[in-house]
């Protein structure tokens, strides 16, 4: 079929449309990628647009010898770790018992979840509540207030409320109680949502730099995020990486700009290579989860 010289305007139009959207949005994450790798003390990085004009290795170099940098990292993966598998774990147990239709007050609870979505006690009391619960300035302070996400209490009720109950009771009647049922039934059949539950939890906790600004004094507990914001929007990130920095590598540090760059960098692909190897349960998992009942 032959087609019109309207059509082909609009589809001429239309790609270069989308060709444009798409530079626009991926550039700047290349632009810091080329900074990463780009020696500023030589030139600066004004120079800089699609590739590095003195190729260096020395900013990477510098993140992998910052002390706070390093002890970031490990407190970030291991908030990540800790914080998406208690935070599933927690949502699936609750969601599970809330999928009960014979469960006493089902309703009330579940209201009470679907309420904290709408309605916050503010910050000033939160604050106050983890003082009172001692958790400022530890590693706890992390991992406890975001153990029960509703949103996701509210997924994984749908699907549980979804499954076939006869597999349930052919296994009560080969004595299997309800945390056997759950663990060793529920769980892998449910793996589609429960590995894209855990991909949202372990991409917040990552990306959470609020937490450790605001609750953590201590600069040995502060995560990556938070030690990355104050990089970028400190007047003195320059001697904050110095001090944590080997002396060989203080007297050939290149600017300021670059490190952050390559800090940026080294903090955001860990996360972004987790993607692949849970693409297949993302789509299936949100939409099984959304779209049943």
């Amino acid at each position: 079929m032959k087609r019109s010289i309207g059509e082909i305007a609009f589809d001429t139009a239309n790609i270069c449309l989308m060709l444009v959207l798409g530079f626009v949005t991926l550039y700047p994450f290349w632009y810091v990628v080329a900074l990463s790798f780009h020696d500023s003390a030589v030139t600066s990085y004004f120079d800089v647009y699609f590739w590095p004009k003195v190729f260096t290795l020395d900013n990477f170099r510098i993140v992998f010898v910052t002390n706070a940098l390093i002890d970031g990292f490990v407190i970030t993966i291991l908030r990540t770790v800790i914080g998406a598998l208690s935070s599933v774990l927690m949502c699936g147990l609750l969601a599970y018992g809330l999928s009960k239709k014979y469960l006493i007050g089902r309703t009330l609870f579940l209201n009470i979840v679907i309420i904290t979505m709408f309605f916050g006690g503010g910050l000033i009391p939160f604050y106050i509540l983890l003082k009172n619960l001692m958790l400022l300035n530890t590693f706890w302070v992390y991992i406890i207030p975001s153990l029960l996400n509703a949103w996701t209490v509210i997924l994984m009720k749908t699907y549980f409320s979804n499954l076939p109950e006869s597999i349930e009771e052919s296994a009560k009647v080969d004595g299997a109680n309800d945390l056997t049922i759950f663990f060793k039934i529920i769980v892998p059949m449910s793996m589609p949502l429960i590995a894209t539950m855990l991909l949202f939890a372990a991409v917040g906790h990552w990306n959470d730099w609020v937490s450790g600004e605001m609750f953590v004094m201590d600069p040995k507990l502060l995560p990556v995020q938070t030690i990355l914001m104050r990089m970028i929007t400190q007047v003195n990130a320059s001697a904050m990486i110095q001090q944590s920095m080997s002396m060989e590598f203080v007297a050939k540090s290149p600017a300021i700009e670059s490190i952050k760059m390559a800090a940026i960098v080294v903090t955001t692909v860990p996360i972004i290579l987790v993607y692949p190897f849970l693409q297949k349960y993302f789509v299936q998992g949100v939409m099984i989860g959304s779209v049943k009942g």
